[in-house]
């Protein structure tokens, strides 16, 4: 009898844990987790010939409350035949992706379950399941999570949103989404040049704030490069593209902002003819130059430069020291092909 009562509670317990462990995953992990272990064993969608299949995927996606209406409760009623549920199912699933069937997979419906935002923890769960499941996952983006004393993500955001907007970039304000990734290297990555663009050890967050897709999106976007203990590493502004640059913060002995800015504007009124009254929405960044080509940089390679903008096309480009290198217009692309100022 005693021994009965202790497999009785043991049986209890070990549900108990189960059902708690349940109880704290989200549910759209638990249907990912079930279309993985479809798409695992039986490929892409557009690929499955049986209607049992298909009615399992909509079954799930009904449960985790992502599919409902008439046409579901057809397909997971018993009045159709399988070949009309097959169909259905189809036409269901299309419209649940917004596309042909070839988009029907586990990427497309993982996006509609979970949304656009995600957490670095929820990265790192959705690449491990992709593993434990054998499928394709991103083996070389090193994802991982801050150690304690580490940045957490909100410290992370919040240190590059103020940088951004502390070299006016007003618009993270208005970005419609964040998106933070923490990586550990495990190697030394070397450009062509075989200097160490990131070191084995090295932990650091990126962040990337997006605008709204009809805000001129590829022309706003901001990104930060932060280390895991808060050292910017780099940054990217719109207004750096067409200078061919990609922000660093400036060298020790660089000439301080507040003078470098005033020879930049002086610089380009000179080239342009204007007085410095005239030029408007000025900024400044620091940074190095990174394309191998003069025509389009007016610079080499990885020359370290002030770099200061004005509106509506004119910068000017100083060396760390302040020495001009180039003012002027931005070039434009036309027709796909590059016309200088």
């Amino acid at each position: 009898m005693k021994r009965l009562m202790k497999i009785c509670l043991m049986i209890l317990a070990l549900l108990a844990i189960t059902m708690n462990a349940l109880a704290e995953t989200p549910q759209w992990k638990e249907a990912a987790e079930q279309v993985a272990q479809l798409e695992s064993r039986l490929g892409y969608y557009d690929t499955w010939k049986k209607a049992k299949d298909k009615i399992e995927l909509v079954r799930i996606l009904a449960d985790a409350g992502e599919l409902s209406g008439s046409d579901v409760d057809k397909v997971l009623g018993k009045k159709l035949k399988d070949k009309k549920k097959a169909a259905l199912c189809d036409k269901i699933l299309k419209e649940y992706v917004g596309g042909s069937l070839d988009l029907v997979c586990l990427e497309s419906i993982v996006w509609g379950l979970h949304g656009q935002n995600w957490s670095m923890e929820d990265k790192v769960w959705y690449n491990e399941m992709l593993k434990r499941n054998g499928l394709s996952y991103d083996s070389e983006s090193f994802l991982t999570l801050p150690r304690e004393g580490e940045l957490t993500e909100k410290e992370a955001v919040d240190l590059a949103r103020n940088f951004l907007l502390s070299v006016g970039c007003q618009q993270v304000n208005k970005a419609v989404r964040i998106d933070a990734t923490f990586t550990d290297n495990p190697e030394d990555f070397v450009d062509d040049d075989g200097e160490i663009i990131h070191a084995k050890g090295d932990r650091s967050w990126s962040i990337i704030f997006e605008p709204a897709p009809d805000q001129d999106f590829n022309n706003n976007i901001c990104t930060v490069d932060v280390s895991a203990t808060g050292e910017i590493l780099g940054y990217h502004a719109p207004e750096m593209t067409c200078m061919f640059m990609y922000g660093r913060m400036p060298d020790e002995n660089a000439l301080p902002q507040d003078l470098a800015l005033s020879a930049g504007k002086q610089a380009i009124a000179e080239a342009v003819g204007l007085d410095e009254s005239q030029l408007t929405g000025t900024r400044i960044f620091f940074g190095e130059v990174d394309i191998d080509d003069e025509t389009f940089s007016h610079t080499r390679h990885k020359q370290r430069v002030w770099a200061i903008h004005c509106e509506p096309n004119y910068y000017a480009l100083l060396s760390p020291g302040g020495q001009l290198i180039y003012a002027g217009k931005h070039g434009s692309y036309v027709d796909g092909k590059w016309q200088a100022p």
